[in-house]
């Protein structure tokens, strides 16, 4: 594996690396913030005019669910664009990405070879999980995994150096940011993954040593020292109360029943798969295709690679047996598993029938790439493009390329299966593209993330820079609303149960209505009528 790239292989890595990461920055500001996104900003913006960067708010309530480390990752962003424009919130989400797979690549190249490191890396990004949609979002995910997979390597990476302490106190540091960041699953994939490998290494007595001390004390130093802020000015008590139920929640130990538990544990490996399309999935037919001595054989004789394994299996685990998990908890492993697809695939010796196999649905998605860039000519949902000929026509003719190109002979000694590998990535390099240029623009002018937005814009007319609460425990309005409404204001909404004369309020009917109320706006949300009401002095 760790022969040199061929200058044709070369060059086409480098095109698919190129396409991919330019493809992300396509219209990474046009939809409006949806699902998640808007909470995370409207946290960041209360942190902000609190004044209080330690204590998250939402709707002016405490917000225990998460700590803040990614909404000072947001701050820090909307302060170099100088406000909380879309594009920057979802800066962080990109960068994150390529620099997970930065580590990925760098890894596979120092211990495997250049082309293992880069397929590895390439394979990631292409994942349909990311490629799609995660990346395209102000969220955590991608930050988290970027952190967590770093800490995990870092273990690996020292202890081969035996730096102990160099390793632990990368280890525990990371494993911190992971904590500050998302909470407890930080300490299960940094507690199995030190625990696995000393126990493969039959070194369990350095769990007990000085160095292995002071890199669990460097982690209690720095979540201990952000806790002890926090105190300042409320109970951390009910932070960690809040993280261990959302952990134990979704773990075995919750109260799922026998048939969530066993449906589960059939369709989570259906799942990873699924998440691992449309390229890297493809090669799991590989574990097939080596005898003993070229496969796993050698890949127990591989340090590095036995430890990936060893940690994919190890950290999996817990949530293969927890069915409250959500594939994004996995995420950090992806990495993983795709460096186990690709040793496989590149092995030396193996059957032929797994390759065709591969050419074959390989060749058939890249027949499919021309054809659904025609097939945007006829959405309806995209009439309003005025360029929607030009684009499905030349994106049409790039992706028809790739098709040409699968059936000549590569025209160099690179190898078929490789050469199919590399046409099909850059035609989803290329639908990356073609994704950005109709979906996004779609979603900015229609759908309901959109609708939302104008209903901020309707709000504010009606209100300008008057005080606007929400009343009640229930939620009456979707967060991208109230994003968009706090940042037309230039101040945030916040949830009151009393009613105050001279003030505007989003409220449900039952919800301390008040008989001298003026209605200005009805509105439904959550399968309910909502109003927005102005209390007359």
């Amino acid at each position: 594996m760790r022969q040199p790239l061929e200058q044709l292989e070369k060059q086409l890595l480098m095109a698919a690396t190129l396409i991919l990461a330019v493809g992300h920055f396509i219209h990474l500001g046009t939809q409006p913030l949806y699902l998640e996104e808007p909470r995370r900003a409207i946290i960041a913006m209360e942190l902000l005019e609190n004044g209080n960067l330690l204590v998250p708010t939402l709707l002016g309530d405490y917000y225990y669910n998460k700590p803040p480390l990614f909404n000072w990752v947001l701050l820090g962003f909307v302060a170099l664009a100088g406000s909380f424009q879309e594009w920057a919130l979802r800066l962080p989400t990109v960068i994150s990405l390529f620099l997970w797979a930065g580590i990925i690549y760098e890894f596979g190249r120092r211990y495997v070879g250049v082309r293992f490191g880069w397929y590895s890396a390439l394979l990631t990004v292409t994942c349909g999980a990311f490629l799609y949609y995660f990346s395209l979002i102000a969220e955590i995910d991608l930050f988290y995994s970027l952190i967590t997979f770093s800490a995990i390597l870092a273990l690996f990476y020292g202890y081969e150096r035996q730096q102990w302490l160099t390793t632990f106190i990368a280890v525990y540091g990371l494993t911190a940011l992971g904590f500050l960041t998302k909470g407890l699953p930080s300490v299960a994939f940094a507690g199995i993954s030190i625990l696995t490998w000393l126990f493969y290494q039959r070194d369990w007595r350095r769990l007990f040593s000085w160095q292995h001390i002071a890199g669990g004390t460097f982690f209690l130093v720095l979540t201990g020292l952000y806790y002890w802020g926090y105190a300042q000015f409320h109970d951390p008590t009910l932070v960690l109360e809040r993280l261990w139920s959302e952990s134990s929640n979704r773990t075995v130990a919750g109260d799922s029943g026998l048939g969530a538990f066993l449906g589960h544990l059939l369709t989570f490996p259906l799942n990873v798969w699924v998440n691992l399309l449309p390229v890297a999935g493809l090669l799991l037919i590989f574990l097939f295709a080596n005898d003993r001595q070229t496969g796993w054989t050698a890949l127990r004789k591989h340090s590095f690679m036995w430890f990936c394994f060893l940690m994919l299996i190890a950290n999996i685990s817990l949530y293969w047996l927890s069915p409250g998990t959500r594939l994004r908890y996995i995420y950090p492993l992806f990495p993983f598993a795709i460096y186990l697809l690709v040793w496989f695939w590149l092995q030396p010796k193996m059957r032929q029938w797994p390759g065709k196999v591969f050419r074959t649905v390989a060749g058939v998605l890249i027949h499919l790439l021309p054809l659904g860039a025609l097939a945007i000519l006829w959405v309806p949902a995209l009439d309003f493009l005025p360029y929607r000929p030009v684009l499905s026509i030349s994106f049409a003719l790039s992706l028809s390329a790739g098709v040409w190109f699968f059936w000549r002979k590569p025209p160099s000694s690179l190898e078929r299966t490789r050469y199919t590998l590399l046409i099909l990535l850059l035609g989803i390099g290329l639908s990356r593209w073609l994704f950005a240029f109709t979906v996004l623009p779609q979603r900015a002018q229609a759908g309901g993330a959109y609708n939302n937005k104008q209903r901020a814009g309707r709000i504010h007319e009606l209100t300008q820079n008057a005080p606007v609460h929400t009343v009640g425990e229930d939620k009456v309005i979707a967060y991208t609303s109230i994003f968009y409404l706090d940042r037309l204001r230039e101040k945030t909404v916040r949830r009151q149960d009393t009613l105050i004369p001279g003030e505007y309020y989003l409220i449900t009917r039952d919800s301390a209505w008040h008989p001298e109320a003026d209605t200005l706006l009805e509105y439904r949300y959550n399968n309910l009528d909502q109003y927005l009401i102005y209390l007359p002095d």
